[in-house]
């Protein structure tokens, strides 16, 4: 039985709640914990692969040409290069 508190011992009464609170809060994640891995591990493989997007035709830069930067720091100054010319 839990007496009131008297003569300043709620500080100490308080402390006792927090820790019985504190574990509370540990069990619960560690049941909630155990009930995600049994799931997962109950999950068939194929609905664990994440599925891969397909990239964007618009958003993939031409191979054809190469845009080299002449001058650091000065985007104006830029040249293209072309990627199948003849190395001779």
């Amino acid at each position: 039985m839990i007496k009131p508190a008297t003569n300043g011992s709620s500080g100490c009464l308080k402390t006792h709640f927090q820790l019985i609170f504190n574990i509370t809060e540990a069990i619960d994640l560690l049941i909630r914990m155990a009930e995600t891995a049994t799931q997962a591990a109950q999950t068939p493989t194929d609905q664990l692969e994440i599925p891969v997007q397909q990239i964007l035709r618009k958003n993939i830069k031409s191979k054809e040409h190469k845009e080299v930067q002449l001058v650091d720091n000065d985007l104006e100054k830029t040249s293209l290069i072309g990627a199948t010319l003849d190395p001779k």
